[in-house]
């Protein structure tokens, strides 16, 4: 075992509660950081996420159960994309009844709480709630919502310590025995669901090779 490998399963040890999230875009490129720092000041941007879903898993008596769940389409006031529909299949007549971002992002903080977060390709998720909590005001452009520390990612633990590749979260599932044959299209609870399969896997098998080399 490395050192690397050791703190890793330390920290995933000590968690007692974490939240795997998902977020479904419109499938139209979010600007750039660079974008965003040399805005003008009245500029208006369209949203660009439309589906957010998360679960929560508590550890009791040193196992781990599933808690809460929190999910919500958000109307981004922008059109989806033919790419965006062919991986999740929403159209922009579901969201038109949805919150704006802005009305979902209290819900979803609190939610969250200090929890660490779990995403596959974390930095997809964290790049779009970071544009859309400075679309809504309650941060700057430029800015991250969470710090980097927080965050746990699938894609990076499997990529280390498992394969190469290919890491996308069906691969991973198929590698790791986890069922998806409910999965058809993306969908934000659902891939927030399997994301957290997917560490409680890896963390599990992670267990067993450092009791084996000990």
């Amino acid at each position: 075992m490395t050192q690397t490998q050791i703190n890793d399963i330390a920290r995933l040890e000590k968690i007692r509660r974490f939240v795997a999230i998902d977020a479904e875009s419109t499938g139209v490129g979010r600007p750039s950081r660079k974008e965003m720092l040399n805005a003008a000041p009245d500029w208006k941007p369209k949203g660009v996420v439309i589906e957010i879903g998360a679960v929560e898993y508590l550890k009791v008596d040193g196992a781990w159960r599933r808690g809460e769940t929190f999910h919500s389409y958000v109307n981004p006031c922008a059109p989806i994309s033919h790419w965006g529909f062919k991986i999740h299949g929403i159209t922009y007549k579901t969201l038109k009844g949805a919150p704006w971002f802005d009305r979902v992002a209290p819900r979803l903080m609190a939610f969250l709480g200090n929890a660490p977060l779990v995403a596959q390709g974390y930095s997809n998720e964290r790049d779009y709630i970071d544009f859309e909590m400075a679309r809504a005001g309650l941060i700057a452009y430029g800015e991250q919502t969470f710090p980097q520390n927080r965050w746990l990612c699938t894609q990076s633990i499997y990529r280390r310590y498992f394969a190469k590749s290919p890491t996308n979260l069906d691969a991973i599932c198929d590698a790791l025995g986890i069922d998806r044959t409910g999965r058809v299209k993306h969908g934000a609870l659902q891939d927030a669901e399997l994301t957290a399969e997917a560490l409680l896997a890896m963390a599990e098998s992670l267990k067993r090779r450092s009791a084996h080399a000990a």
